[in-house]
C-alpha cells in the first residue's frame, strides 16, 4: 500500500525529482561551525549535471557541488546510497528509504503539500529549474523565433507530468500559441515523436539534460529542495543555517553553479531558412579591423595580412557560415562614423561591449565572444599613495580609466603607452591583460610592473551597422553561442603565444645579474677544468718519465740498446747507453747522407743497421757492427715500424743487444 502512495505522489508532483538527486563524494570539506563531524547518508541517484561520476571514480554536479560547500559550515560526511534499476525505481525505492529513514537526505525535490506530509523540508530552496521546450539540433525549420507562429505547435508531453503540462498550458495562453500535446508514456516515446515527425518539440525540464537537442523557449522556474525524514529537525536546521550563510557570503553562488553545469553550453548552429537565404544574397562584407591592436586584431607587416583573435573569429564565421568578409584598416574615430554611415563599411571588429560607444558609432553590437582583465602598468620605481599628481599614458577607448584625474599622455596604441611608462614619460597605464601580457613577453621591459585590477573587466564583440540587414546580426550571435569553448581557448592560444626570436643581448637586458653569475661560475669551472687538466698532465708525464726510467735501467741491466728512426727528418736517435756502446751521437740528424759519407771512406760501423732499418721489415736480425774499439762485434736488431703507408712507415724503433758470446 505505502509503494502504490509513493508512486501516486511520484506521478502527482511534478515528477517530484526532477531529474536524479544527488551526487556521491569522497570527503566533505573541514568542518567549521559544528562541534564534531557527523556522516550523513544521502540518496543517489546518477543525472547528467547533476550527480555524476566519470571512469576514474571522481565525483561532480550541482547538487555534488551545494553539499561540499554546504559541508563548510556544518561539519558533515557523506555516505551516499545507490539503489539498482530504472531511474524510476531507483527514486521510488529512495523516497521510500528515506520516509523509513533509512537514509538521511534526497536532493532535487520540489516541494509540495502532499509531499509536506511526508517530508520535511529546510526553509530555502537550493536551485531553480524551468520548464523548457526542446527542438532537435538538426531541425532548421523551427526556432526561438518562429515557433509561436506555428498552427498548430506539436508538443510531446509525458502524460503523467500534470503540473508541468498545466504551466505549459498556461505559457501558451499567455503567448497566444496555438498548440496540440503529444501525449507519451515514456521520455523515450518523447523523444521517438520528436525524431518521427510526430512533434515539433518536447516538453521537459533543463536539469533533465539530453543529447541532441536544443532550447527553443524556457518558462515557469520552480525552485527544488533537500528532503530529509519526518521529524528530523536537527538535520533541517543545519541546512537552514548552511543555505543562509552560503547566501550571505556570495548571493551569485547557485547561479554561478547552474551556468557551470547548465548554462553557458554550446550548442550547434542552426540557421533559419530566411538567414541562409540573407547568406546568399550577401556577397563580400567590409569590415573593419584595427592594423595596430594585438593580440586582438592586427596587420601583419610581413604578409600584409590582417589577423587577431577577431579576425580569427570571423574567418571561422565565415567557414560555417557561408557569409564572406573583406578586412580593411580602420581609421580614426570619425573616419570609421562616416564609413559606416555611407555604408563603405558594414562591420566593426573587436569593439568593446558598451551601449555609448555603439551610439556614438551607429552600431548593434553582437554577444561578447570575449572577456578579457584590466592591468594596471606601473613603473618599478613609482612608490606613492596619491595617483592624482602623477602622469597616466593612455589609447582614446580606455579614456574613462583615468579615475585619478592624472595628467593624460595620450598615445594610440597600449604598445605606445608601455613604452612611454617603460622610458618615464608616464608614470602608469591601463589595457586589457591579452594586449598588456602580449607586448610584454615580445618586448624586454626592465621598468614595468603589471597589477591586476580586481572586479574590473572589458567584454570585446563585433559592432554591426544599423543600416545591415538584421539578419546578419542574428548570424554572427549564433556562431558566437555556438563556438565551443576548445575552439575559442585555440583562437587565444593561436594569437597571444607567438614564438620570437630573443637575442643575446635581450637575454642579458632581461637578466643582468643572472648572467653575471653564470659568467662567473663558467669562470670558476673553466680555471677549475684547466687546474684540473694541468694537474693530470703533470702527473702523466711524472708517470711516463718514471715508467722511461725504469725501462732505461731495465735496459743497461741486460745489456740491450734502444734506438729511433724518423723516416721523414732522416734522425736517428739512440739511447744514452747505445751513443756510448756505439760510440756515436745521440742524434744523427741527415743520417742517410752521414752514412753515404763514411761509405766512400770505407766506413762499415753502422751501415748493416741503416740497410735494416730502409728495408721497412719488422723482426729481428743479427748484424755485425764495428765498435769504436776497432773490433766487430754481433748485435742483434729488433724492429717495429709505425704509422703511415705499408711500403713507407713514418717512425720504427728498435733495440741492439750483443750477442758476441752467442755467435761464439
Amino acid at each position: 500500500m505505502k509503494t502504490c502512495r509513493l508512486k501516486r505522489l511520484l506521478k502527482n508532483t511534478l515528477g517530484i525529482l526532477f531529474v536524479a538527486g544527488l551526487c556521491l563524494g569522497l570527503s566533505c570539506a573541514p568542518q567549521a561551525l559544528a562541534s564534531s563531524a557527523r556522516t550523513i547518508r544521502v540518496g543517489f541517484p546518477l543525472q547528467k549535471g547533476l550527480a555524476e561520476i566519470d571512469d576514474a571514480g571522481d565525483y561532480s554536479g550541482y547538487t555534488y557541488e551545494y553539499l561540499q560547500e554546504i559541508a563548510q559550515y556544518t561539519g558533515w560526511e557523506y555516505e551516499f546510497v545507490q539503489v539498482p534499476g530504472s531511474i524510476d525505481e531507483s527514486l521510488t525505492e529512495m523516497l521510500r528509504m528515506l520516509q523509513a529513514g533509512e537514509i538521511d537526505l534526497l536532493g532535487a525535490m520540489v516541494y509540495s503539500d502532499a509531499l509536506a506530509q511526508e517530508y520535511d523540508y529546510p526553509g530555502s530552496s537550493y536551485g531553480m529549474a524551468y520548464s523548457v521546450l526542446w527542438a532537435l539540433e538538426e531541425n532548421t525549420k523551427i526556432n526561438e523565433s518562429n515557433y509561436r507562429t506555428l498552427d498548430p505547435l506539436r508538443i510531446a508531453v509525458l502524460d503523467m507530468a500534470n503540473s508541468r503540462i498545466a504551466a505549459l498550458e498556461q505559457f501558451c495562453e499567455m503567448n497566444q500559441i496555438t498548440y496540440e500535446l503529444i501525449r507519451c508514456g515514456t521520455q523515450e516515446e518523447q523523444t521517438a515523436a520528436l525524431k518521427d515527425g510526430r512533434a515539433d518539440v518536447l516538453l521537459d525540464v533543463d536539469l533533465n539534460r539530453q543529447e541532441g537537442v536544443r532550447t527553443i523557449a524556457k518558462f515557469a522556474p520552480q525552485p527544488y529542495y533537500f528532503a530529509t525524514t519526518k521529524g528530523n529537525s536537527e538535520i533541517v536546521n543545519k541546512l537552514n543555517f548552511a543555505i543562509l550563510k552560503i547566501n550571505e557570503a556570495d548571493p551569485y553562488f547557485a547561479v554561478n553553479l547552474y551556468d557551470k553545469y547548465f548554462g553557458g553550453t554550446r550548442s550547434i548552429l542552426v540557421l533559419s531558412d530566411e538567414e541562409q537565404a540573407y547568406i546568399s544574397e550577401a556577397g563580400t562584407i567590409p569590415v573593419a579591423v584595427s592594423t595596430a591592436d594585438a593580440p586582438i586584431q592586427r596587420l601583419d607587416e610581413k604578409t600584409g595580412d590582417f589577423c587577431g583573435i577577431s579576425v580569427d573569429l570571423l574567418r571561422l564565421v565565415a567557414q560555417r557560415t557561408g557569409l564572406a568578409f573583406s578586412f580593411e584598416p580602420a581609421g580614426a574615430p570619425a573616419s570609421m562614423r562616416e564609413s559606416l554611415a555611407d555604408g563603405k563599411i558594414v562591420m566593426v571588429a573587436g569593439m568593446p561591449y558598451d551601449y555609448n560607444v555603439a551610439r556614438d558609432y551607429g552600431v548593434a553590437l553582437t554577444r561578447p565572444y570575449l572577456e578579457t582583465k584590466i592591468i594596471m602598468v606601473l613603473h618599478k620605481d613609482l612608490e606613492v599613495d596619491d595617483f592624482s599628481g602623477l602622469r597616466i599614458a593612455l589609447v582614446p577607448e580606455l579614456s574613462g580609466f583615468n579615475r585619478y584625474g592624472s595628467e593624460t599622455v595620450w598615445r594610440d596604441t597600449i604598445e605606445e603607452c608601455m613604452e612611454a611608462v617603460e622610458r618615464g614619460e608616464a608614470d602608469y597605464s591601463y589595457g586589457d591583460s591579452y594586449a598588456v601580457q602580449y607586448h610584454f613577453n615580445r618586448s624586454a621591459y626592465r621598468n614595468l610592473l603589471l597589477i591586476p585590477e580586481a572586479n574590473i573587466s572589458e567584454q570585446i564583440c563585433m559592432g554591426v551597422s544599423k543600416q545591415a540587414d538584421v539578419n546578419l546580426l542574428t548570424i554572427i550571435n549564433k556562431v558566437v553561442n555556438s563556438i565551443s569553448d576548445a575552439d575559442i581557448q585555440s583562437i587565444i592560444y593561436t594569437n597571444t603565444v607567438e614564438s620570437t626570436p630573443v637575442t643575446f643581448q635581450d637575454f642579458i637586458d632581461s637578466n643582468p645579474r643572472a648572467v653575471i653569475l653564470a659568467v662567473v661560475v663558467f669562470a670558476l669551472l673553466l680555471l677549475g677544468a684547466m687546474s684540473l687538466y694541468f694537474y693530470l698532465r703533470v702527473r702523466t708525464e711524472r708517470a711516463l718519465a718514471f715508467e722511461n726510467l725504469r725501462y732505461q735501467q731495465l735496459c743497461k741491466l741486460t745489456g740491450e740498446h734502444l734506438f729511433e728512426y724518423d723516416y721523414r727528418k732522416d734522425c736517428l736517435t739512440l739511447s744514452e747507453e747505445s751513443s756510448k756502446e756505439l760510440g756515436r751521437p745521440r742524434v744523427m740528424r741527415q743520417y742517410a747522407k752521414q752514412l753515404a759519407e763514411r761509405v766512400a771512406k770505407g766506413e762499415e760501423d753502422l751501415i748493416p743497421l741503416y740497410e735494416w732499418i730502409v728495408s721497412g721489415k719488422d723482426g729481428m736480425r743479427d748484424i755485425r757492427v764495428r765498435l769504436p774499439d776497432g773490433n766487430f762485434r754481433w748485435m742483434r736488431l729488433i724492429t717495429k715500424n709505425i704509422g703511415g703507408a705499408e711500403t713507407r712507415p713514418d717512425y720504427v724503433i728498435g733495440k741492439m743487444m750483443n750477442v758476441q758470446r752467442e755467435r761464439e
